[in-house]
């Protein structure tokens, strides 16, 4: 969503900041602030943990400074840039369940499109889905209005910007694969929080790209100091598996049903039709 590639070399949206970062994070320090302890991944204001982290860094005590989940995803707090506290007296509690969203629409139509299994404009319906889906965002945030939080909204005229640098990396796009790569990656941003949707689409279609098992080495913007000191550095990974297709089955179903076993179970192995 920054529009880096750090760490995801081949990202598709490079040089493109997303308008709904403030909304899905919130950071409780400002870039030139320092951190609690050293830190694992930090990137200006934003301090967290990288998937898989095996540095010696990324078990120390962070609680006052590490970046949090915003308004958006949970009712939590807007990020305006000066930093703050986050604990329970921040944020109204007001955010959807987020199921089957009507953002969801236009992306499922759209991967359709570019599969083959219906005829209809992907481009259209991709542009449709990161509309619908800045709106609900721009819709959690006037409801915090109501609770006497007053949280700006994405602009008609940044949606509008937004979008059109999407757009021009889909027309440049040289096939559909790669056009089907960007619709879900933008899908999968849209679903932030919608963990189900978001995993069976990657099984389903094999994307967004993440990181390949057999990665050893991340990359963090800045050092891990306390003191903001610009980077990379280099953060050791833990062994990465596969990607798990499947979870095992629980003992008491094994126990109680003769015809299921887990003994020599691939769980990265495609198991449904559909999965890719």
């Amino acid at each position: 969503m920054s529009g880096t590639d750090l760490n995801v070399k081949d990202n598709p949206f490079v040089g493109i900041v997303d308008p709904r970062i403030p909304y899905y994070l919130v950071n409780q320090i400002k870039a030139s602030d320092d951190a609690q302890n050293t830190t694992d991944y930090r990137s200006g204001a934003f301090v967290s943990i990288f998937f898989a982290s095996n540095s010696s860094s990324s078990g120390n005590d962070q609680r006052s400074t590490p970046t949090f989940i915003g308004i958006y995803p949970c009712g939590g707090k807007y990020d305006d840039g000066e930093g703050g506290k986050c604990d329970k007296s921040v944020g109204t509690g007001v955010a959807p369940e987020k199921m089957l969203q009507a953002y969801s629409v236009p992306f499922l139509l759209a991967e359709l499109y570019l599969t083959g299994e219906a005829s209809g404009d992907a481009k259209a319906a991709l542009e449709n889905g990161i509309k619908l889906s800045i709106a609900h965002v721009n819709s959690v945030s006037q409801s915090a209005a109501a609770e006497g939080v007053n949280v700006p909204t994405i602009s008609d005229d940044a949606t509008t910007a937004f979008i059109g640098k999407i757009l021009a990396k889909y027309d440049a796009a040289t096939n559909n694969e790669e056009k089907l790569r960007i619709v879900m990656t933008q899908k999968w941003i849209a679903n932030f929080f919608n963990p189900v949707e978001a995993y069976s689409d990657i099984r389903r279609t094999g994307y967004p790209t993440l990181l390949s098992s057999g990665t050893d080495y991340a990359q963090s913007p800045y050092k891990s100091s306390k003191t903001p000191e610009l980077g990379p550095i280099d953060i050791p990974l833990k062994d990465i598996n596969a990607y798990p297709r499947a979870m095992w089955y629980p003992t008491s179903e094994v126990t109680r049903n003769p015809n299921i076993t887990n003994s020599g179970r691939n769980l990265s192995t495609p198991i449904l039709f559909w999965d890719k």
